[in-house]
């Protein structure tokens, strides 16, 4: 995974993919060559075999190669290594991926609730078995065949990074042997892709074997990283809202943001009142009163002395199910949560202490492209400036002491271009665990009566 550039290359949206077949260790036997001498043989060494390499051309397509190894499956991008994924089965231990950080080529956690096999078809799609009776029909002589089988042109478009439902953009798919390499041209979305599969029974991972070899193995937690973790997974802090102005004293945080498992809501400074939504489930109330009140619904807060009513809840539901963290896509959404091991140190080249930010407590930069673009987007950027492009994401986590108390910060800089300036906007989270409403927690009580 897959994260400044934003720019996107064809084939990385499938279930993270990348990297370069691994070679072995010194003790493992030589690559036994895999015979393929013929269209038939080729599809059936896809159809039997894990071991060869594809690699993948064509118009507007960022060139690529995927190295199929019994315990690696790898996508490796000629000229943006940002994107290049590979996933590693460390024996009986389980899979874990391994990428580049904008550094150096990292490992992830073990996909723990995944699987344990590389090739199981939950990390990456491979034509392993698909259709093997058509595979096994074609004529031994054949010079090309015409593929219009359609599982097999849905397994095969699903192996090169689309889905299923794109087949209907599938025009022609081609497949020919010359000089012991097997071609596919596929005609897509009225581009022309080439792939070629060569190398059966030999193919190797230089990066993988060079990641291994310097000492390379999944990542493990980081108390510091767990700490930022930990606190945002909770689901529960405010978050201070800042705000670009036509000056600089126009320029500033304009008010708070509330996040809670149950509701969210905002609150401008200088004002009585405050919005936002509140998950609602009365299917189960004792009175039966509330069982048509399921989902996310929106309530106004109004906080002036001489209010009547100070919640007020509105009748329309805006999401379908009691689930506000996916209804806002909470920060806890992140997958940065899952791959920590993308946190580079402090860079001060990107967050320049007299323009950007100066740097508070411990802090970490984030420069992969697909993980900044995600960061950003999350965070409402990409939205609301339309046409910026994410540069980087800086974390500062510090601690400031307020009435003899410690509170705990997690700043989020997002830095992006925008109309050919470069601007940095911070998104400073605290009191974790601290936001409770009385007024939206006796409404959500109210269902259940």
């Amino acid at each position: 995974m897959k994260f400044a550039t934003t720019k996107k290359f064809l084939f990385t949206f499938s279930v993270i993919a990348s990297s370069l077949p691994f070679s072995g260790c010194n003790d493992e036997p030589t690559p036994t060559p895999i015979v393929v001498d013929s269209v038939k043989s080729g599809l059936v060494a896809l159809n039997t075999t894990n071991n060869y390499t594809m690699n993948c051309t064509g118009s507007r397509i960022n060139e690529h190669t995927r190295i199929y190894l019994k315990d690696s499956i790898s996508l490796l991008y000629k000229n943006s290594k940002s994107y290049d994924k590979i996933y590693y089965q460390d024996g009986d231990k389980g899979v874990y991926s391994v990428a580049f950080n904008g550094e150096k080529y990292v490992g992830s956690s073990y996909y723990t609730d995944v699987s344990k096999d590389v090739w199981s078809g939950k990390f990456y799609h491979t034509m392993k078995g698909v259709e093997t009776d058509y595979v096994n029909s074609i004529a031994a002589d054949a010079a090309s065949v015409n593929i219009t089988n359609k599982s097999y042109r849905t397994a095969f478009l699903k192996s090169v990074g689309y889905s299923a439902i794109d087949y209907v953009e599938l025009d022609s798919l081609n497949a020919s042997f010359n000089n012991g390499k097997l071609y596919f041209k596929m005609h897509f979305k009225n581009l022309d892709y080439n792939f070629i599969f060569s190398d059966f029974g030999t193919s190797t991972n230089s990066v993988l074997d060079d990641f291994l070899k310097n000492g390379g193995k999944p990542y493990e937690v980081i108390a510091a990283h767990e700490s930022i973790r930990s606190r945002m997974m909770l689901n529960n802090y405010e978050q201070m809202i800042f705000q670009f102005g036509e000056t600089e004293e126009t320029t500033g945080y304009v008010g708070k943001n509330y996040f809670n498992p149950n509701y969210f809501y905002t609150n401008y400074f200088n004002s009585v009142a405050a919005s936002g939504h509140i998950a609602l489930d009365g299917r189960e109330s004792a009175s039966g009163e509330y069982k048509d009140i399921y989902g996310c619904y929106q309530f106004y807060l109004d906080y002036s002395e001489t209010a009547v009513q100070p919640l007020i809840l509105y009748p329309t539901k805006f999401y379908e199910e009691p689930d506000i963290p996916t209804f806002y896509n909470y920060p806890s959404k992140m997958s940065l949560w899952n791959h920590m091991e993308y946190l580079l140190d402090w860079n001060t080249k990107i967050f320049d202490p007299e323009y950007d930010w100066p740097l508070q407590g411990k802090g970490y930069t984030v420069t992969d492209p697909t993980l900044v673009y995600e960061i950003e987007t999350n965070f409402g950027i990409t939205s609301s400036f339309e046409g910026a492009s994410p540069v980087a994401v800086g974390i500062d986590f510090y601690s400031t002491r307020e009435a003899g108390q410690l509170i705990y910060w997690i700043t989020f800089l997002c830095k992006f271009s925008y109309s050919g300036y470069e601007y940095t906007m911070p998104f400073p989270f605290f009191n974790f665990g601290q936001v409770d409403n009385a007024l939206l927690n006796a409404a959500i009580e109210e269902m259940k009566l």
